[in-house]
């Protein structure tokens, strides 16, 4: 009978060591060079192995982690440019050891070669351009021979601090191409790298989105500042989505520094039509304070009102998103705004602004009456899931009032 064991082949050298014991292997300065085509450039390595037991050499060579206590390696830096020519990423100070489990980065950053306008303007059609810096990375209780078999298995990530500045040319055409499939889950789903994480943190989240308006030819920015947002079920894995099918991804922060806000997203990892449903509460605010956004965005004005509170609960798919929708309000009265083809300034229609405040509702409650509605939008698929759920939202407002 044949042995059909397959044998161990060593490729060390050693073929007479039948034993091996090292209290401490240190190499502080390894360096590493890729091929120039590549875009990577590599800072200094280190190696530090602790405490390697083996009957043979070949046991450590086939599987280092089941004969060493600890094995750590650090890079100072790692830079990689985008192939096409728009990124470079760079992290500093990552480190992995494996009796910790742990895998730390001191900062990620994802920035951008070109300036908003050059970015535009190379790209040709509407692209979101992403400048991303995020600080104090850790993934924590890694399955560290799952990772070895490139495979993200861990209980949490935590970031402490995180900027994210998206800037977006409405004056550039769309591009035509569909964006269906492209929701966070779906991408995860797709993504070739098996991942599993239980829970992620993120603390201290500042985003900025910018989007110059071609009407108005300016630009509107909207910040969410001192954010925090919580993840849970991270995964794409077939028999973790059998047991849980839900990503839960929930955030408490500020619009434009003011406006508080707390909600919900939840992903349906079963569906195949990119299921989910959105939840939030907005708190009271001077509606004023929406004047940032609306009048290059929108071309219109607020010049009295007090928005008490928002509250939304939507369901949505890969082309629609619909639900429930109440804004509660009080004294709002509004300008609808015009671009002055010779001087460029953005000035008041009177007549129309005459007519939309007659039209526009003051108040909601209104002697009494709470109007609710439930807004439906469908979907532009050349434009993301945060676009969708804005505009649903956006249309749950313009029904309020009475503009829509």
């Amino acid at each position: 009978v044949k042995d059909n064991i397959p044998k161990k082949v060593d490729t060390t050298g050693f073929r007479h060591v039948y034993s091996i014991e090292m209290k401490h292997l240190r190499f502080p300065k390894i360096t590493f060079i890729p091929e120039k085509s590549s875009g990577i450039t590599i800072g200094n390595i280190a190696v530090t192995i602790n405490e390697v037991k083996a009957d043979e050499v070949i046991d450590v060579q086939n599987n280092p982690l089941d004969y060493s206590k600890e094995a750590e390696i650090s890079c100072n830096k790692i830079s990689i440019n985008s192939k096409d020519g728009f990124y470079n990423y760079t992290f500093q100070n990552a480190s992995i050891n494996s009796l910790q489990k742990e895998l730390r980065i001191s900062s990620i950053r994802i920035k951008p070669f070109l300036g908003e306008t050059a970015f535009a303007n190379k790209a040709r059609f509407q692209k979101d351009r992403y400048n991303v810096d995020l600080k104090g990375v850790a993934l924590k209780n890694i399955d560290m021979k799952n990772l070895l078999d490139k495979k993200i298995f861990a209980s949490n990530l935590t970031i402490n601090n995180t900027s994210a500045k998206i800037y977006r040319d409405l004056r550039k055409p769309l591009s035509g191409k569909s964006k269906v499939g492209n929701y966070p889950s779906q991408m995860l789903k797709k993504a070739d790298i098996p991942v599993n994480i239980s829970n992620a943190v993120l603390s201290n989240v500042f985003i900025q989105y910018t989007e110059h308006e071609k009407i108005s030819d300016s630009s509107g920015v909207i910040t969410f500042v001192g954010s925090a947002i919580n993840i849970s079920n991270i995964t794409n894995l077939k028999e973790a989505i059998e047991k849980n099918n839900v990503t839960t991804v929930s955030f408490d922060t500020k619009i434009l520094n003011a406006i508080p806000v707390k909600g919900a997203f939840k992903f349906f990892l079963n569906s195949s039509a990119g299921n989910f449903t959105a939840t939030g509460h907005i708190s009271a605010f001077d509606a004023l304070l929406l004047n940032k956004v609306s009048v290059p965005m929108a071309l219109m004005r607020l010049n009295t009102g007090t928005i008490n509170s928002i509250d939304f609960n939507f369901t949505g798919n890969d082309t629609i998103a619909k639900g429930d929708f109440t804004m509660k309000y009080n004294n709002l009265k509004v300008d609808v705004l015009k671009r002055d083809k010779d001087s460029k300034e953005i000035k008041k229609k009177g007549l129309t602004s005459l007519v939309a405040n007659i039209i526009v509702k003051n108040n909601n409650p209104d002697n009494g009456n709470l109007r609710k509605e439930t807004p439906k939008f469908e979907r532009d698929i050349q434009k993301s899931f945060f676009n969708l759920v804005w505009k649903t939202i956006f249309t749950g407002m313009k029904k309020t009032v009475g503009l829509q």
